[in-house]
């Protein structure tokens, strides 16, 4: 990996590092927006009564429709972000972020802007599940009924969730 950087530095200076990262970086804000979302509302399509908890599986089912939505505006970001890094500086067939999503949709349709779809979804849709569910896990067990939590239980429950959706997730990832 040092080796490629440095290479990659060599032929394109720094900024070659950066290839391909104005599409995650110009969608986490959405991408987040519709996870959230779509985690309020599998929660709600759950609920029997406003103020029922819910237990950790139902907590993980709507997890995982947080990541049906989230699929929705990942995937042709993500295609556009693979394409823009796979190209070298001799061999540049697009000039950025939305010259490349214009070039897939005129040479594809919007079936090229979201092929891979079936790899997003058997990343984030398991994925957001796990994070979901450990988080909230993790939440419960480390706080006692009624009393505020301690300001690093959150933020520990918040790590174990994203390791445990990083562990749930690379089989898909490799295949997106």
């Amino acid at each position: 990996a040092l080796d490629c950087a440095k290479q990659t530095v060599a032929r394109e200076g720094v900024k070659g590092l950066y290839r391909g990262m104005a599409a995650p970086l110009l969608g986490v804000t959405p991408m987040y927006a519709l996870c959230f979302f779509g985690y309020g509302v599998g929660q709600s399509l759950q609920r029997t009564s406003p103020d029922e908890k819910l237990s950790l599986f139902k907590i993980c089912n709507a997890g995982c429709l947080s990541g049906v939505f989230s699929t929705a505006l990942m995937v042709p970001l993500e295609r556009v972000k693979c394409l823009l890094q796979v190209q070298t500086a001799d061999n540049k067939k697009y000039n950025g972020l939305f010259d490349c999503g214009r070039g897939i949709y005129r040479a594809e349709g919007i079936r090229g802007l979201y092929r891979g779809t079936a790899a997003t979804a058997l990343r984030d849709v398991p994925g957001n599940g796990a994070y979901f569910m450990t988080y909230e896990f993790f939440k419960r067990s480390l706080s006692k009924e009624g009393e505020p939590p301690h300001p690093a239980q959150p933020l520990f429950a918040a790590g174990m969730a994203g390791l445990l959706n990083w562990l749930v997730s690379p089989p898909a990832a490799v295949l997106n």
